[in-house]
């Protein structure tokens, strides 16, 4: 294949088949298409923006998944990108929770420049 055109001419009858005609056996030998059903939930294409409180530093993240905090720059993943972040001291002398949201992501060590994704207890 030499475009994504002629690519796409190869997909949609495959797809056709897929969801039209070949049984699933997931699906009790049914097709994708007599098991979907369109959703009720309204899709809202802008969210309201987070508020973090009074205790969290704010930094916004830019496109290449970067944030700037006390005259350093760090990375966290382009997934935040043009997203707010909160940064709070933890009880760790040099070490702040980087959360997104409710979620601690990750650890930032001002004292050796790193930052850690964060690892989930339990």
């Amino acid at each position: 294949m030499t475009s994504l055109q002629e690519a796409q001419g190869h997909f949609d009858p495959w797809r056709e088949v897929y969801n039209l005609e070949r049984p699933h056996e997931a699906l009790d030998l049914g097709t994708p298409a007599e098991h979907y059903r369109v959703s009720e939930r309204e899709f809202v294409e802008q969210k309201e923006e987070y508020q973090y409180s009074d205790r969290y530093q704010i930094r916004r993240v830019n496109p290449v998944g970067q944030f700037r905090f006390r005259g350093q720059v760090y990375r966290v993943r382009e997934a935040f990108q043009d997203q707010p972040i909160g940064l709070s001291e933890t009880q760790t002398e040099g070490v702040w929770d980087v959360t997104y949201c409710r979620f601690v992501v990750a650890s930032l060590n001002i004292r050796t420049g790193t930052i850690e994704r964060h690892q989930p207890r339990g």
